[in-house]
């Protein structure tokens, strides 16, 4: 699928009323492009992203900048809300990749997505400057996303190498007050639906990419504290382990986790989401699971662990395998 520019610039002074407004500041857009496609229009909109006083004004190399590419309407129906893709290019916090962005974005557009790249703040900007960037402009799409045909349930970040790291590091901080607290957003607003993370800077250990983390923390580069908190491996893998004891197959499962559990009655665990109706599930099919082979699980949390324990024996397990092949 190709799309064909017009070419066509609208200055600030040249746009009807009501068009090209910056969701940042309420300002106008840089420049606003309009384009033709075969089955449509797409509108190209810039502008910069500035972050509010309250971040301390961290802007060190000046603001953001957006590249919205906005499809906008299809010859086959009425205009539909589409999922929105917020690019941001690699580049080890030192520079961004041009590769990264508009070839990136083509791609995306020919598969129907509205696509925002981000050109955000590299060294001597320093962390949490391009992550709350990011998160500034996740909230400004779904405040914007009637007016731009967005789904605002399906907004993803997609970050290639050091915009990897930033993307993920969204998905991992979204609901922490130092990301949206100075925005004077809820944690909901600045919240990423997805992650497409492509060869991504991850962890800050011994294998690290070193140079995307001296340009994200520059003099706390070597501040072991600050890089386990930027490191996004950190208490956050899940374990999982077989073993044979006694006649008994034991499987454990071990992930990080804060706060306390709370049991219903019959021994389930009581969910903290907010929708308990359709949440709960797994445990209660694992236990279902468990059950039917003769086996039990046992549910615990301590030292910021949750641990889950599977028992079957195997004198069980030997049966099905036989009724199984007396089937086959």
């Amino acid at each position: 699928r190709t799309f064909k520019l017009q070419g066509h610039y609208a200055g600030t002074g040249g746009r009807r009323a009501g068009e090209g407004r910056d969701p940042g500041s309420g300002g106008s857009v840089n420049r606003q492009k309009t384009a033709e496609r075969d089955d449509g229009d797409m509108k190209l909109l810039t502008w910069n992203i500035s972050l509010p006083e309250e971040c301390g004004g961290s802007d060190e190399q000046g603001p953001a900048e957006v590249t919205a590419y906005v499809l906008d309407w299809s010859a086959d129906g009425p205009p539909k809300a589409r999922p929105a893709v917020i690019i941001c290019p690699g580049g080890g916090y030192g520079h961004l990749s041009s590769r990264e962005g508009e070839p990136v974005a083509m791609e995306y557009l020919s598969m129907g997505y509205h696509v925002f790249i981000l050109r955000y703040s590299v060294a001597p900007a320093r962390f949490p400057t391009a992550l709350r960037q990011l998160a500034l402009l996740t909230a400004q799409i779904r405040e914007h996303s009637r007016e731009w045909s967005v789904n605002p349930k399906k907004i993803v970040v997609s970050g290639f190498s050091a915009g990897g790291h930033l993307a993920c590091s969204l998905g991992v901080f979204w609901n922490r007050s130092f990301v949206y607290g100075p925005l004077g957003r809820a944690p909901e607003a600045v919240k990423p639906d997805g992650m497409i993370l492509s060869y991504p800077v991850i962890t800050s250990g011994p294998l690290c990419h070193q140079g995307s983390f001296e340009n994200l923390l520059g003099e706390e580069a070597s501040d072991q504290e600050k890089r386990k908190q930027v490191s996004l491996e950190e208490g956050r893998e899940i374990i999982v382990r077989g073993d044979i004891r006694q006649n008994f197959a034991i499987l454990r499962v071990e992930n990080h986790f804060s706060g306390e559990l709370v049991f219903e009655q019959d021994r389930t665990i009581k969910t903290t989401k907010k929708d308990r109706e359709n949440h709960g599930y797994g445990i209660k099919n694992i236990r279902s699971a468990a059950k039917r082979w003769g086996g039990e699980v046992a549910i615990d949390a301590k030292d910021g662990r949750f641990l889950l324990t599977v028992t079957i024996p195997i004198l069980h397990l030997r049966e099905s395998e036989r009724q199984s092949s007396r089937i086959s």
